[in-house]
C-alpha cells in the first residue's frame, strides 16, 4: 500500500507543473473564455471518467473490507 501511494504521490508531483503551463499556453494562443472552456472541459472529462470507471464502480464497501478473514487484495 504504501508503494502504491509513493508512485500516486510521485506521479501528482511530476503533473503539477502541467496545469499552469497548459494554461499559460491556452492564454497565450487564445482567450480567456476559450481557456476557462478547454480546463474546464478537461475537468469534467476526467470526472466523467472516474465517476464511471469499472475500478471505482465496483469498490468492496468499507464493511466488507472490515471483515475478519477477507484477504486484503482487490479482485480484478
Amino acid at each position: 500500500m504504501g508503494r502504491v501511494s509513493s508512485v500516486a504521490r510521485n506521479l501528482a508531483q511530476i503533473a503539477a507543473p502541467l496545469g499552469p503551463l497548459a494554461a499559460g499556453v491556452l492564454l497565450g494562443a487564445y482567450s480567456s473564455e476559450v481557456t476557462l472552456l478547454v480546463l474546464g472541459g478537461i475537468s469534467l472529462a476526467l470526472a466523467v471518467w472516474t465517476s464511471v470507471s469499472p475500478s471505482i464502480r465496483n469498490a468492496p464497501s468499507l464493511s466488507e473490507l472490515d471483515e475478519p478473514g477477507r484477504p486484503a487484495t482487490m479482485e480484478a
